[in-house]
């Protein structure tokens, strides 16, 4: 698993921690729907990470959350973050 893309629409919060998924180090894409929580430390040290979406809408974001992804160019924090 290279990509992950969340389905927007639901409606239950979708938390993501450290721990979401085994083998998460090869991760070089993510999609994150308005309805996600990032927990403190969500994606520490996923080197491989280069993209990431956040949707407007996402309003709760912990911290060190990108600490260590180091293959990150950009990323834009939309103004729905608190």
């Amino acid at each position: 698993v290279t990509t992950i893309d969340f389905e927007e629409g639901g409606t239950e919060t979708l938390t993501i921690k450290g721990d979401f998924i085994e083998d998460s180090n090869k991760i070089r894409e993510v999609h994150l729907p308005a309805r996600a929580v990032l927990a403190t430390y969500a994606f520490y040290m996923r080197r491989a990470l280069e993209v990431v979406t956040l949707e407007e809408g996402i309003t709760e974001f912990g911290s060190n959350v990108f600490y260590y992804c180091t293959s990150i160019s950009s990323i834009e924090i939309p103004a729905s973050v608190t």
